[in-house]
């Protein structure tokens, strides 16, 4: 079982220098993994629009998303999904509800995946088989 201790977001940049969100899930154990949501998201979106965006998601992350999973174990990564996505005040088909969610959500795998000490593919195949039947 891997806890999670702490989810929290800030402002970061992306590689072409735009604002950006940067979600840190940290395990009870002290390992971590940080995420960022592709910057397709933010396809179409004017820079005013974009840094609004980004300031109410990392609102929603450490105001509303953060106490949905802390102190759940991070390797059941469906539970965990299940919980971010069922927000009672999250607008499901929202582009902040969509951002917020998916950069937790990585952010969660990749604590996962640090704290088996392997990495993040490794970690999302190991998901994935778990609900493959396969025939003898």
């Amino acid at each position: 079982m891997a806890l999670i201790k702490a989810v929290t977001a800030k402002k970061g940049t992306d590689s072409k220098g735009d604002e950006t969100i940067i979600a840190i899930v940290t395990l009870e154990s002290g390992k971590s993994g940080s995420a960022s949501p592709p910057p397709s998201f933010f396809n179409g979106l004017s820079e005013v629009d974009r840094n609004h965006l980004v300031s109410k998601s990392i609102k929603t992350i450490n105001e509303l998303l953060c106490d949905k999973i802390v102190s759940l174990d991070s390797f059941q990564q469906a539970k965990i999904d299940n919980e971010l996505m069922s927000a009672d005040d999250l607008d499901k088909e929202s582009v902040l509800a969509k951002i917020s969610v998916l950069t937790v959500s990585l952010a969660n795998a990749k604590a996962a995946a640090n704290e088996k000490n392997i990495p993040l593919y490794e970690h999302i195949a190991s998901l994935s088989r778990s609900h493959i039947k396969i025939r003898d």
